[in-house]
């Protein structure tokens, strides 16, 4: 079945149609060989009259048919089964590539003439389409959550460690990237609970970074100050890496998808 089925099978019936002389001749009379030797010319209604008659001869699909007006009857649209060669992937990068190339193949054609109704496209397997705009959703919404919660603690650092602010984004920068980069060599890929753990990994990189600046004094010579900063934050980072160890580890031998990437992570 191909994307001009029906219009090829009309077109053929109507060629194959036979009539007799009387009604071929006369304007008025509902003769349906539109093509090829007919003799008069075809009306709007004539045309319409055998578009409706050819829906009862013709085979038709639910993909590959006429879409009539429930109250006017008029024709309105036309569904068609476009088959393709695209291989199917959950990647976002596979998916994403496959919807440009319809795009750029298909709205051309279907939108291509202003006088004619305006078309869309759409997978014969609905749930792809829906999880193609979960996925690409919650991208755009990561990337606004991460860049809105970086700003949000680069403002306080800035108010909180004036100065040593500069050094703060750098290393809160840097945290993140690196947490980001294993992420991706362990395989990570996008999701709900993974774009809530992107977020989650600026505050903490902000937090610990906070412990540093806080504690850092601004009266002694660099390494006097590194040593009373590292002495003075030590011990509540510490404590907090060993309690996100340990509710890591009871999760270690989990089945479940959520609590194995949190886990991971």
């Amino acid at each position: 079945m191909t994307i001009f089925g029906p219009p090829l099978r009309f077109i053929e019936w109507t060629s194959s149609t036979a009539c007799n002389l009387t009604s071929a001749i006369s304007a008025s009379s509902h003769c349906c060989k539109l093509f090829g030797n007919r003799i008069a010319p075809v009306s709007p209604s004539i045309f319409d009259h055998c578009i409706r008659l050819s829906t009862t001869i013709l085979p038709t699909g639910y993909n590959d048919t006429l879409i009539w007006d429930r109250q006017t009857h008029r024709l309105v649209g036309y569904t068609a089964l476009l088959p393709t060669k695209l291989i199917y992937s959950h990647r976002f990068a596979n998916l994403s590539a496959s919807f440009e190339l319809l795009d750029q193949t298909i709205k051309p054609i279907i939108n291509g003439d202003e006088d004619l109704l305006e078309g869309w496209y759409t997978t014969e397997w609905g749930v792809i389409s829906q999880w193609f705009d979960l996925q690409r959703s919650i991208i755009e919404d990561c990337k606004q959550s991460f860049i809105v919660s970086l700003l949000v603690v680069l403002l306080f650092s800035a108010v909180m460690l004036r100065l040593n602010s500069i050094y703060a984004t750098l290393t809160i920068v840097s945290i993140v990237c690196c947490t980001l980069g294993m992420l991706l060599l362990l395989g990570w890929e996008i999701g709900v609970l993974e774009a809530v753990i992107l977020v989650v990994v600026v505050g903490l990189s902000f937090d610990y970074t906070l412990h540093f600046g806080a504690t850092m004094p601004s009266k002694v010579c660099p390494m006097h100050s590194l040593q009373m900063a590292i002495r003075g934050a030590i011990r509540p980072i510490l404590m907090s890496t060993v309690s996100s160890i340990l509710a890591g580890a009871v999760m270690l031998f989990a089945e479940t998808h959520a609590f194995f990437q949190v886990e991971n992570f």
